[in-house]
Parts: structure tokens; C-alpha cells; sequence
């Protein structure tokens, strides 16, 4: 039995172009200016591949990423100042 993410299957199947990411870091240069940001993918939520019989439903709530969270300029910001790590949820129908 193994688990399973949609997002790890995602970033190590592709070798080029844009990967979901759940963290984001700012690097700092001189002059402050020319920092730069890199972003990586990790935080995840494992589940078997019984509870993928339930259709489960992933979201990684990255503002930058999410158009839902960057309509939202309240849930935005907070995202943003909240933290360098991205919350990663998922949906599942858990009844019978």
C-alpha cells in the first residue's frame, strides 16, 4: 500500500515549467533590492489509497497561486504575514 499527493506527484513528475509550492522564502542581497524569493513544495497531506476511493479534494491556500485566496485582500494578507508556509487542506467525504 503506498500514500499519495497530488501535489509531490505533480512536482517530481515535471522537469520544467511551474510546480505547486507551499512555502515561500525571501533570500536577501545587497542591495535589499535585488533579494529574490524562492518558493518550494513542503508541506503535504499523505493518504492511502483507500481514502483516495473517497475522492478527496486538495487545496494549497498560496495566495499567488489561488486566485480565491488573492480575490480575497483580507485572506490574502493574512496568508501572506502569517506565515513563510502556506496551509494545505483537503476535502473528504468520510461518511458510510
Amino acid at each position: 500500500m503506498g500514500l499519495f499527493d497530488p501535489h509531490a506527484r505533480q512536482a517530481l513528475k515535471r522537469r520544467l515549467g511551474a510546480s505547486p509550492t507551499t512555502a515561500r522564502f525571501f533570500i536577501p542581497a545587497e542591495p535589499p533590492a535585488e533579494g529574490s524569493f524562492l518558493q518550494a513544495l513542503l508541506d503535504y497531506i499523505m493518504i492511502s489509497e483507500d481514502l483516495m476511493a473517497r475522492n478527496p479534494r486538495w487545496r494549497i491556500w498560496h495566495p499567488f497561486d489561488n486566485m480565491t485566496c488573492w480575490a480575497d485582500e483580507a485572506l490574502r494578507e493574512a496568508l501572506i504575514n502569517a506565515s513563510d508556509h502556506f496551509p494545505v487542506t483537503m476535502d473528504l467525504e468520510l461518511g458510510s
